[in-house]
């Protein structure tokens, strides 16, 4: 009770596979060949009828985006710094709209597809690196990772002098509020 298919294409570049139980028609080219080509398919029923129906496509080639690098800034790095995952020059020769995917790592993969870390995530002593993923809408490019940074601390600024005000250089009377 199931209709199979068969399909060809008026090019020997092209090889036209149909799948039967997805239905679906897979077109693979051969030497990077594109452009348009009629694709013939036959349906054939239990029965022995059968129907077949000629349309055009359209073959393009996608070649996966780059990126030629990734790096953290700031450098140096401290504790009350958000990490950014900066990225080189974006290629992509269709030009495809590009996405870029981040991981950071600090010894193992943290789960966090943002170019911004938050400082929260950081401590003292600590190394982290980050990586990049172009992808085009059909496939992701070569992942990229940073050099690793580390992590100082962060030197607190001397508080600032509230009492004594106005020039005075000396508070005999101290009254502390909370």
């Amino acid at each position: 009770s199931e209709i199979n298919w068969t399909c060809w294409t008026n090019n020997t570049n092209l090889t036209a596979v149909p799948n039967n139980s997805t239905k679906l028609l897979n077109i693979t080219s051969h030497n990077n060949w594109t452009g348009i080509v009629l694709v013939n398919c036959t349906a054939f029923d239990p029965l022995g009828l059968n129907h077949t129906d000629y349309f055009h496509v359209n073959i393009t080639i996608n070649t996966a985006p780059s990126v030629a690098f990734a790096n953290i800034t700031p450098d140096p790095a401290y504790t009350i710094d958000n990490l950014t995952c900066e990225n080189g020059t974006i290629t992509d020769p269709e030009p495809d709209p590009i996405t870029l995917n981040y991981d950071w790592y600090n010894g193992t993969w943290i789960g966090l597809n943002q170019n911004e870390l938050p400082y929260t995530y950081t401590k003292k002593g600590q190394t982290w690196n980050c990586s990049s993923i172009p992808y085009d809408g059909t496939e992701n490019g070569t992942q990229v990772f940073s050099p690793e940074r580390n992590i100082s601390n962060y030197i607190p600024h001397a508080p600032d002098l509230l009492i004594p005000t106005n020039g005075n250089s000396t508070v005999f009377v101290r009254n502390v509020t909370f």
